[in-house]
């Protein structure tokens, strides 16, 4: 997912990819989760809805999320985040296992989620920002107060060892 930068509800881009892009709804809650010797600091999660403008971009769309929902608009929920290494090793995380909505809807890497912090390597203590995205069900956009991340495993780069797996954390969606 491309990071689109709109902070402000109502602000809009056009994007040569995806087409039109309005910021719905935003909430920066500031709060890292802990997986193994990885904090994972949540900036924001945003709503956009998304207006592809021809049939090249609606075919991309449905590729990237693997359907065939991504019509004359739908929404996505984005989570914008960094990743911070606390130790002396490289560290790779496996990325985000899911998002679950208050309206009941599972995003995972097989429905509806792209992550683009699957595999991410994480140099000694450094910091690298990255980002996730996934398709929601037409009509949650607005009813969605709640979202669940659960973060998969981080691992030793070198060894694959793993170093344990965060705890799911529940974020209020403003």
């Amino acid at each position: 997912s491309e990071n689109v930068l709109l902070l402000k509800v109502g602000q809009r881009k056009n994007n040569s990819a995806r087409g039109k892009i309005t910021l719905e709804r935003i909430t920066t809650p500031m709060s890292a989760i802990k997986d193994g010797p990885l904090e994972i600091a949540i900036n924001t999660i945003s709503i956009y809805k998304i207006q592809p403008q021809n049939n090249n971009q609606k075919q991309r769309e449905n590729d990237t999320y693997q359907t065939s929902k991504a019509t004359n608009f739908y929404y996505t929920i984005h989570i914008d985040y960094n990743v911070k290494n606390t130790s002396s090793d490289s560290i790779q995380l496996n990325g985000l296992k899911s998002i679950v909505t208050s309206t009941g809807q599972d995003l995972g890497i097989d429905s509806g989620l792209v992550d683009d912090g699957t595999g991410l390597e994480v140099a000694p203590n450094a910091n690298k920002g990255t980002a996730a995205e996934g398709l929601l069900n037409k009509g949650d956009e607005k009813k969605i107060d709640k979202v669940t991340l659960q973060f998969d495993e981080a691992v030793n780069a070198d060894s694959f060892d793993s170093l344990g797996t965060a705890q799911p954390m529940d974020f209020e969606l403003k």
